[in-house]
């Protein structure tokens, strides 16, 4: 395991509808609180997922209208997890909207890297 830091550059947060209302390196929400897919990501190619379940496949459908499809480069899915879960987190699959893993795999699939970013979480 890798446990280095990831510096996270300051970005004004952009609440969206829409993916037109999208904004390149904005730290953009939106405002459907039960996305398929993430809870926050920053155009074009970066998305976040916060979770304190020990499993959290990601949802194909709710990352495809959001991605460039023509680019080559790669996608970084980071999945934002306290420290319970952190240590043993392991990569997800990628589901259907059926909550089914995804068999017919799109070409731009391939390049989601994933990693685990450990917060500490005060209540």
């Amino acid at each position: 395991m890798n446990n280095s830091k990831l510096p996270i550059p300051k970005r004004d947060k952009l609440v969206f509808s829409t993916v037109d209302e999208v904004v390149p390196n904005r730290y953009c929400i939106p405002t459907q609180k039960n996305n398929a897919s993430f809870d926050a990501f920053v155009f074009p190619d970066t998305f976040f997922q916060m979770t304190v379940a020990e499993s959290h496949p990601i949802i194909k459908h709710g990352l495809e209208k959001y991605v460039n499809k023509a680019d080559n480069s790669d996608i970084k899915f980071y999945f934002v997890l306290p420290k319970e879960v952190y240590n043993s987190y392991q990569e997800q699959a990628l589901h259907t909207t059926k909550r089914t893993v995804l068999k017919k795999v799109p070409p731009w699939v391939n390049r989601i890297k994933q990693y685990a970013l450990e917060i500490e979480l005060k209540l």
